[in-house]
């Protein structure tokens, strides 16, 4: 029961993504109950992994290749890792933290490959109850929208973004959205997973 973290088609994407890309390091950022960290080991053998979550108290599978970190990953002094590790490196968010954040984190670091689960839009930010805002959805909009407000099981939610948006850094990057493959699989939609590689 995976409840709270990736679904079944999200991930078959994250799967076969990881299946057909040359990468030396992962980065995962957001951990639960340790789903994702099964499949990338599945996906992925014998390269470096480092992990983050600020509460592992949930966590069930723990890889035994894996430096695991219970802080934040803005905390994290990438400084220490050699170069040739970022060079080929890919970032899977499923943190629930800003995902423009993140975003501006992984283009610093060079990071060639990037993930974000719930790419939600603004019509579908009622159906998060913790959203990683502004999502990269949200960023690509022709206007960003900084103040709005939602309801989520009952309750008012409400987004107030200060922050200034620079969208030319996401052209350094092809942008792909998973497709609804719910037809094929039998599961039901889930929140969007996106996939960002560096051209």
């Amino acid at each position: 029961n995976n409840s709270g973290g990736i679904g079944y088609n999200n991930s078959l994407f994250l799967y076969i993504f990881l299946r057909n890309i040359k990468i030396d390091l992962v980065i995962e950022s957001g951990v639960w109950q340790g789903f994702t960290s099964y499949i990338i080991d599945s996906a992925k053998k014998g390269i470096k992994n480092i992990k983050f979550d600020i509460n592992f108290s949930k966590l069930i599978y723990k890889s035994n290749k894996a430096e695991y970190n219970n802080f934040d990953i803005n905390e994290y002094n990438f400084k220490n890792l050699k170069k040739k590790y970022l060079k080929y490196s890919l970032a899977f968010f499923d943190d629930h933290y800003s995902q423009l954040d993140r975003f501006l984190l992984s283009q610093k670091l060079g990071i060639p490959f990037i993930i974000f689960d719930d790419d939600l839009t603004y019509e579908a930010i009622h159906s998060d109850g913790w959203p990683a805002l502004p999502t990269i959805s949200m960023i690509k909009e022709s206007k960003l929208i900084k103040k709005f407000r939602w309801y989520n099981y009952g309750k008012i939610a409400k987004a107030h973004l200060k922050m200034r948006v620079n969208k030319i850094k996401l052209n350094d990057y092809i942008i792909s959205k998973a497709p609804n493959i719910s037809n094929i699989t039998g599961y039901y939609v889930q929140s969007p997973m996106t996939f960002l590689r560096k051209k």
